[in-house]
């Protein structure tokens, strides 16, 4: 029989380790009873109320622990003291984000929830796109739904990087055939004194109620992600009012009003720090800003707007959170050479570029970080025996960085098929398998 654990006992000296499981707990505190998906019963110290009380707790000596009388707040934190005695699985996608080795390489992928799915169109021809990220039940279930078919690592939160856009003060709508459009675009001052910073928890606590509802159905080793489009690339659409191909009046902004075009990234940088820290509180143990055009702008502008954007989202919410930051830079290998300071702990990277390529040139400036990637998403159209070299060239070439966490270099789309997927992930196993073997 699993015990039921009572949280009363924390190893002083391992607590930052796991804090990304400890959010986890969080949204299941008080007596916790789980088999954690093997069926072996395990004896677990747990403690509540660490953050609370983190700046009292003198440290004990290395192995030792200490009790703490606060059972009924704050944070909870497994013991998985590094001792081999019945411990549970860790989070492998945030330990490779990290650069801590494992044996088990992470997977997941972007829009692993999507069109593809016909368990996800089901649901989306009952509601428009908006009204589904809006609704935390129905954002939770389709969040899940990869995870009942795939032996992924990670739940991604089903959302759009445009939906703060909308408690900024812009309409956003999804018209079949014209992508996601944004109303009264900001072209100039004017336009941008109208926007507003918005509370995150009120006008954006959909997101979290959603992410809270979604670890409900994870196992405590998988992952969850919580997202936002860099400051850049959500201005784009705020400025343009819709994708562009040209980016003309984001140009037209930045060369003729560069103080408004400072203005709107620096409004852009504050809210996405909140609605960031919004998704942690309620649950996230990994972030990730997309920075799907940044190479839109010359590299010049990306060193002086686009990047210090990027940086302080990174180092505001790494200041009061210590989970990893994935950061995806859009399709240029050339924006690598701009990342000097770099605060994040992963670099997704585009599947137009050759992974080992980006692996030394990571190594060769400094970069100290893990990599995500990047098989081109339409390969799973292809004969099973390519895809899976496909896939094995990847693993061959990630396994050279710091820490590699397998997905595709951008969306699924789709036209994926299903079982290729299944394909892609049992390529993988196998490969980690002969790893194990080999060693």
């Amino acid at each position: 029989m699993q015990p039921k654990v009572r949280c009363i006992l924390l190893p002083v000296d391992q607590r930052d380790a796991y804090s990304a499981e400890a959010t986890w707990i969080r949204n299941n505190h008080g007596s916790w009873e789980t088999d954690l998906g093997n069926g072996t019963p395990h004896s677990y110290c747990v403690m509540i109320s660490w953050a609370l009380s983190r700046f009292a707790a003198r440290r004990s000596a290395p192995g030792r622990f200490r009790r703490t009388p606060r059972l009924d707040r704050g944070l909870v934190l497994l013991d998985r003291y590094q001792r081999g005695e019945g411990l549970v699985s860790k989070k492998t996608l945030v330990e490779a984000a990290l650069g801590r080795p494992q044996s088990r390489i992470p997977i997941w992928f972007l829009r692993q929830a999507g069109r593809y799915l016909p368990e996800y169109m089901e649901i989306r021809r009952k509601l428009e796109f908006v009204e589904l990220c809006e609704n935390p039940e129905l954002a939770a279930e389709v969040t899940l739904q990869p995870l009942r078919r795939y032996d992924v690592d990670a739940a991604i939160i089903f959302s759009d990087i445009l939906i703060p856009c909308h408690a900024m003060g812009q309409k956003l709508t999804f018209d079949k055939g014209h992508g996601p459009q944004l109303s009264n675009p900001v072209r100039n001052a004017v336009d941008l004194a109208r926007l507003k910073k918005p509370d995150a928890e009120k006008e954006l606590g959909f997101v979290g109620q959603a992410i809270v509802n979604t670890k409900k159905g994870l196992r405590p080793d998988q992952t969850m992600i919580g997202f936002a489009g860099a400051p850049f690339t959500v201005a784009s659409y705020m400025i343009e009012g819709s994708g562009s191909k040209t980016f003309t009046e984001v140009k037209r902004l930045r060369y003729t009003e560069p103080e408004t075009f400072r203005g709107l990234l620096k409004l852009l940088t504050e809210t996405t720090i909140e609605y960031l820290l919004m998704q942690v509180r309620a649950g996230a143990d990994c972030l990730m800003l997309f920075d799907t055009w940044a190479n839109q702008l010359t590299a010049i502008d990306y060193r002086d707007f686009i990047f210090p954007a990027v940086n302080t989202v990174m180092e505001q919410v790494k200041a009061r959170w210590d989970g990893p930051l994935i950061y995806y830079p859009g399709q240029s290998l050339e924006l690598l050479f701009e990342l000097n300071g770099f605060r994040g702990d992963v670099l997704a990277i585009d599947w137009r570029t050759r992974l080992p390529r980006a692996v030394a040139l990571i190594e060769n400036l400094g970069l100290d970080v893990s990599i995500q990637g990047n098989l081109d998403p339409q390969m799973f159209l292809a004969p099973e025996a390519l895809l899976r070299q496909s896939v094995r060239d990847i693993l061959e070439a990630g396994g050279k960085a710091r820490g590699h966490i397998f997905n595709v270099g951008h969306g699924l789309l789709p036209i994926t098929p299903p079982d290729a997927v299944k394909l892609a992930i049992d390529e993988v196993r196998k490969y980690e398998q002969s790893r194990l073997t080999e060693s």
